[in-house]
């Protein structure tokens, strides 16, 4: 069977990035295993993990394992939020059928505290106000570039691939200057 979709080197990195943007829908992900094919999926809604299977292994240990994977190829389906019924009033959907459903969301993959910055962020100091105050306020020069380029027209998505960053890092950064009153979003 031939690999499809989209190549990848950490699909932790697909992962975190579909979290980041809040997505609603259903990643297939397949990898090759000793002259075989190995599949696995999650369902997404709202960023959040409803479900996970990687061969015959279900809800969080698949997640867990999917989350080590590294060469292997994938395919994101969206679907409209609305596709998914609401998790107080029916079960989780599952990426397919299985003998137990994941009644909860998965826990997100962080090294650090989630922060949910899906907009487009903006400056509430013009740039020659504050870039002295940089290193007083403990901000790096990666803090101090990110803060050049949030210009309240760039998605945290086109941040995140200017500075080339994990989103996980950028997400830090920002909290880290929304905190210090920098930006807003």
């Amino acid at each position: 069977m031939k690999l499809r979709g989209t190549a990848t080197d950490k699909l932790a990195d697909v992962i975190q990035m579909l979290q980041l943007v809040h997505r609603t829908g259903l990643l297939r992900v397949q990898r090759a295993v000793d002259n075989a094919v190995e599949e696995g999926a999650m369902t997404f809604q709202d960023g959040q993990v409803m479900d996970a299977h990687a061969g015959s292994v279900q809800g969080s240990d698949a997640y867990k394992k999917l989350m080590t994977w590294t060469t292997c190829h994938f395919v994101f389906e969206a679907l409209p939020s609305a596709a998914f019924p609401s998790p107080a009033s029916s079960p989780v959907p599952s990426a397919r059928p299985a003998t137990g459903s994941v009644t909860k969301p998965l826990p997100a993959y962080t090294r650090e505290p989630p922060v949910a910055y899906s907009g487009v962020p903006y400056r509430v100091w013009q740039v020659e106000e504050v870039l002295p105050d940089f290193q007083r306020l403990g901000l790096s020069r990666v803090h101090r570039q990110l803060f050049l380029l949030i210009d309240g027209r760039r998605s945290v998505y086109e941040l995140m691939n200017l500075i080339r960053r994990h989103p996980q890092e950028v997400s830090a950064m920002l909290a880290d200057l929304e905190y210090a009153g920098l930006i807003k979003q």
